[in-house]
């Protein structure tokens, strides 16, 4: 769509779209640190039977989905009205 709608990357100058790219960005950086650090974790610590580790570390990764969660919603909110609030 960017490259259909906006004639690629350069035309981009729309803040709400930036604005879109930059949570998706944060949202997938926040991914990969669930994946790489919590979840590791917690598969070692279920290894080992350490259940009040590893729950303490599914509390971790909850909130963090959560976080996902919302900026999600706050990325629908920007694509559905960015156009016409001018963001």
């Amino acid at each position: 769509m960017i490259f259909d709608v906006f004639g690629g990357l350069a035309g981009l100058k729309a803040l709400y779209i930036q604005t879109m790219h930059g949570i998706g960005l944060i949202m997938t950086a926040i991914y990969a640190y669930i994946y790489f650090v919590p979840y590791q974790q917690l598969k070692i610590a279920v290894a080992n039977k350490e259940y009040p580790v590893g729950g303490a570390l599914m509390n971790k990764i909850r909130q963090l989905v959560t976080t996902n969660l919302i900026l999600g919603l706050i990325t629908i909110a920007i694509a559905s009205g960015g156009k016409y609030i001018n963001l």
